[in-house]
């Protein structure tokens, strides 16, 4: 029996199709022309509005408009609280309203008490059919595997300060969750690795018998 084939969502900000077809015809993303190409690529498609990051991503991960998931914009008043919501549009509104305001409100609100409990994001249908995700870094990541805050670095003990509660989101793979240690590892090796190509010229990348050699693990 063959394995169920997997998807990958990746998603590009603010790449608007003339941007895209330009950076094609230049030849300089060959990966993207060869995604065109042999799939399915769909110019005139209609973004949500406003056309900002969080409202885009809340429509991507949940297939429906701001009117059903409930993230309005950027930046926008929350009656209910009363108070100016900033998902950090700029430096200087960061400063205005708070950092740790603006980080909680980007890292745990969006997803938790921002984003609507009606309307299912992809991970979370998905989890609940049985079919395994994970996920990097992407703004709209609610799903049902909760994870809570880490604390056994002093880094991760400071920011733990702002961020204290645990989040619902998809199974991380190994090494894509900065806290991971087997991640820090792998990516201490991948910079060992990169300085020493810089210094070792190509010519001396190699075995004494011929064959190449990688560099240090």
């Amino acid at each position: 029996m063959s394995a169920p084939a997997k998807l990958v969502l990746c998603v590009i900000d603010a790449l608007a199709p003339a941007m895209l077809e330009r950076t094609v015809a230049a030849g300089a993303a060959p990966t993207l022309k060869a995604l065109m190409y042999r799939g399915l690529y769909v110019p005139d498609c209609v973004a949500a509005f406003p056309s900002v990051t969080p409202v885009c991503a809340a429509s991507i991960v949940t297939g429906a408009g701001p009117d059903a998931h409930e993230i309005p914009a950027m930046n926008w008043f929350h009656r209910d609280e009363d108070r100016y919501v900033e998902y950090g549009s700029s430096l200087r509104s960061a400063q205005r309203f708070g950092i740790a305001r603006q980080l909680t409100d980007t890292v745990y609100n969006m997803n938790r008490s921002h984003l609507s409990a009606q309307t299912p994001t992809v991970f979370e249908a998905l989890d609940d059919a049985g079919v395994r995700t994970a996920g990097t870094t992407y703004l709209m990541y609610r799903g049902r595997h909760k994870h809570e805050p880490q604390r056994d670095t002093a880094l991760t003990r400071v920011a733990s300060t702002l961020m204290r509660h645990p989040v619902f989101g998809q199974v991380r793979p190994r090494g894509a969750d900065p806290i991971d240690r087997a991640g820090r590892r792998s990516a201490r090796a991948r910079v060992r690795r990169l300085r020493w190509r810089r210094r070792v010229p190509q010519r001396a990348r190699r075995h004494r018998d011929g064959r190449p050699f990688a560099g240090p693990r």
